[in-house]
């Protein structure tokens, strides 16, 4: 129970809080808060749509929640991550298995001439028809790739590939992990902001 008498649940992860749902923007929405020694809040919203609150050690429970509450922020992302769902959906059969056949031929040769330039040997390499992210590397360092990642252009694409390989060196999103992005690619950020817009028309 948080100190405003509203039941907060814990998730078994120290420093989270999953709170019960806001109104936002005229919807409602849970969020998750993480806590740190950070000096400032800050409103992150997954690909499958959980929103995250990273806030100071100490603020007050009250705070977070205005926080959230007045962020309408947090309605025109979601909006956005339904259009692009939007676009995929309105894909045919035929259309989605043309997707993945030209993911199976373009992005293992991709991902190993890239690997060689990285100096990095994924395990292996798989397509998927995830619709909530774009490419992952397992522990074990096996990499996945959405077939929808073909609706976006080559460099684009190329983007996910390095992302996904860094993550061999470097397993979390941290300041290491992009400096290990960006030391092979420089226009990462550039190129990777285009998968928040929806897929180019072909």
């Amino acid at each position: 129970m948080g100190a405003s008498g509203r039941h907060v649940e814990r998730d078994n992860k120290p420093g989270r809080l999953l709170w019960p749902p806001v109104p936002v923007g005229g919807a409602v929405t849970d969020f998750t808060i993480i806590r740190s020694r950070r000096r400032t809040m800050a409103l992150q919203i997954s690909r499958d749509g959980l929103v995250v609150v990273r806030a100071p050690q100490l603020l007050a429970e009250e705070e977070i929640y205005r926080f959230v509450a007045e962020h309408d922020w947090i309605r025109r992302n979601r909006q956005k991550q339904a259009d692009r769902e939007s676009s995929r959906r309105a894909l045919s059969p035929d259309e989605i298995s043309a997707l993945r056949q030209q993911a199976l031929q373009e992005l293992p040769p991709l991902v190993e001439r890239w690997a060689c330039i990285m100096g990095v040997k994924p395990t292996g390499i798989k397509i998927t028809g995830a619709r909530t992210r774009w490419g992952s590397c397992s522990g074990r360092n096996s990499l996945c790739f959405s077939l929808y990642l073909m609706q976006y252009p080559p460099e684009v694409v190329e983007a996910v590939v390095v992302h996904e390989l860094a993550h061999i060196r470097q397993k979390n999103h941290g300041p290491a992990f992009y400096q290990e992005v960006e030391r092979w690619m420089p226009d990462y950020r550039q190129r990777a902001q285009r998968l928040k817009e929806p897929a180019p028309k072909k």
